[in-house]
């Protein structure tokens, strides 16, 4: 299978620079994610839960736009 994305540039541009810079979001994205992982291990007790949580919403901020990590 095979896909083509065609911008109109100039007037396109912003949308040419997300998809350009998709691969790039999504590393950030990954990265976060696993850092948050990592602090989950290695906070306070009291504090892991608000970890857990922060990592739970960027979950589903993704799973809202039907994205995944």
């Amino acid at each position: 299978m095979r896909a083509t994305l065609r911008f109109q540039l100039p007037d396109d541009v912003e949308g040419f620079k997300l998809a350009c810079n998709a691969a790039a979001m999504h590393s950030v994205l990954w990265d976060m994610d696993q850092y948050l992982r990592g602090q989950a291990k290695h906070v306070k007790p009291e504090q892991r839960d608000d970890v857990y949580k922060i990592r739970e919403h960027l979950h589903a901020l993704l799973l809202n736009e039907c994205l995944e990590l």
